[in-house]
């Protein structure tokens, strides 16, 4: 499993600034690879409260989707932890819960954005 730092880039930034990066890209992109298992995601609308999305292999399936201020919150609480990972125990306690099940495209949407970057070995 991978460690992740927050991009400098984007450290100074607001969480509003950096959902607009956020935004922008998947747009452009129309999908991201959650990290893990490297699954993709297609994105399927973007709204003002949510990215809606869904997982390439259930087409079938209805569209999940990350709050954009559960978003916000996170952005905030992984720009003060320096390195973490989808399981660290402190995001269980520091993120709201919903968002927290929802590790897996959640850190992919961060680091297709470039908002945060896999720590080299």
């Amino acid at each position: 499993m991978n460690n992740y730092t927050f991009n400098n880039k984007w450290v100074t930034k607001s969480a509003d600034s950096i959902i607009d990066v956020i935004k922008t890209k998947l747009k452009e992109d129309r999908f991201f690879i959650g990290i893990g298992q490297g699954k993709k995601y297609n994105v399927n609308r973007i709204s003002p409260i949510a990215i809606y999305y869904i997982a390439d292999s259930r087409a079938q399936s209805k569209p999940e989707d990350i709050s954009i201020e559960d978003l916000k919150i996170t952005i905030e609480v992984l720009k003060k932890l320096g390195v973490f990972n989808s399981n660290t125990n402190l995001l269980k306690e520091k993120i709201p819960s919903g968002l927290y099940r929802k590790r897996t495209p959640l850190f992919g949407i961060l680091s297709h954005s470039g908002i945060i970057v896999a720590e080299e070995d």
